[in-house]
């Protein structure tokens, strides 16, 4: 109702007064962010839509699923293109495409640029292009050589922009994907092959079949339950590095990227999706999500991917049976991720784990 008022007053306020007045009031309606997208009756303070998230946590999909949905609430939402040091600017649709857009650390590479040069530049373009500038940044690239990261997250914390941070519960299967795209490689931790071997397929098996049929991830199960616990306890550092950092003037909204896929992972869980991805675009600034609208994409993205099969995990894990035994002890959390539970049940013997007080709460939508 406020946010209505402000717009009736439109003729009879100073124009400065009414933005300031209009901002509040979308705030305190519960459309925080909401003057971004309004276009360009209102301006915001920043022209940015960042959404942060850890490697090996689906973000690419979610990252372009956003980007869309954005975009049919009417949302002129873009990847910003990078800027060039000697004016002119290149679009990064034109670059050689990689599986994972990080936005930053490409940036830096490509034009020579600090992190915080980057970002403003962002901000910049966006302004005049008159348009949503949407990026995806892992927070341990908001840095480059010779640089600290305080001037990144300065400028982050000067344009306060809509913050998304974006992860991925399902810690074992997030650590599975680092071993076995070789995020990881390490001597009692890498990836190999079905014979038992080291395999160098790495990124490959995202696009070849036959390499992701063969590789698997040996796991060090001496630090099995360490190295998943340490990554439940990351988006919550993550958290608060960026509250504290950034202060975005939303807030750090935080979901679950099983969520968001769920609909082609669980039969009977659009609907599900379809709330998830409202919530995603209400932190994002969009006012009213139309659910109808979600859920025809939605579909659409389904019949495009003909659904999608999780692997057991002894089909991804080298002796699989000696991981299992190792989460028969470990916390009841770690126990619930294994695929499938009948088997979990079977090795374990009704051994039960001891609560998680480490789970962050958006994994329990």
């Amino acid at each position: 109702v406020a946010l209505v008022l402000c717009m009736l007053l439109l003729r009879s306020l100073p124009t400065l007064l009414l933005h300031r007045a209009c901002i509040v009031a979308a705030a305190a309606e519960g459309h925080c962010g909401a003057e971004l997208l309004e276009g360009s009756s209102l301006i915001p303070p920043s022209r940015l839509i960042v959404m942060f998230s850890h490697g090996c946590s689906g973000s690419s999909w979610v990252f372009f699923t956003l980007v869309s949905l954005l975009r049919l609430h009417g949302v002129d939402a873009r990847l910003p293109p990078y800027p060039d040091p000697r004016g002119a600017a290149v679009d990064p649709s034109a670059l050689k495409p990689e599986p994972n857009m990080e936005w930053v650390d490409r940036c830096v590479k490509h034009t020579q640029l600090s992190a915080a040069e980057c970002l403003r530049e962002a901000d910049a373009s966006a302004r005049r292009g008159g348009y949503v500038a949407v990026m995806k940044v892992f927070d341990y690239h908001l840095t480059e050589p010779g640089s600290s990261r305080t001037s990144a997250w300065a400028a982050l914390a000067d344009l306060r922009p809509v913050v998304l941070l974006s992860d991925r519960c399902d810690v074992l299967d997030r650590l599975i994907c680092e071993v076995r795209n070789c995020f990881i490689r390490e001597k009692r931790q890498h990836s190999v092959d079905s014979t038992g071997h080291p395999s160098d397929a790495c990124m490959a098996i995202r696009t070849n079949s036959s390499a992701r049929a063969t590789t698997l991830a040996r796991l060090d199960e001496g630090s099995l339950v360490k190295n998943l616990v340490a990554r439940l306890r990351d988006h919550t550092n993550l958290q608060s590095l960026v509250s504290k950092r950034v202060q975005p003037r939303c807030g750090a909204s935080s979901f679950a990227e099983e969520e968001l896929v769920a609909f082609e992972k669980e039969e009977g869980a659009m609907g599900r999706s379809t709330r998830a991805w409202g919530r995603v675009l209400a932190a994002a600034g969009v006012a009213s999500p139309d659910d109808d609208m979600i859920l025809t994409q939605l579909r659409v993205l389904q019949t495009k991917g003909g659904g999608y099969r999780e692997s057991l995990h002894s089909e991804v894990i080298w002796e699989p049976e000696s991981a299992l035994r190792v989460l028969c002890r470990g916390p009841e959390y770690l126990q619930s991720l294994w695929r499938p539970q009948s088997e979990l049940h079977s090795v374990c013997a009704g051994q039960r784990g001891e609560p998680l007080p480490e789970v962050p709460s958006h994994c329990f939508p």
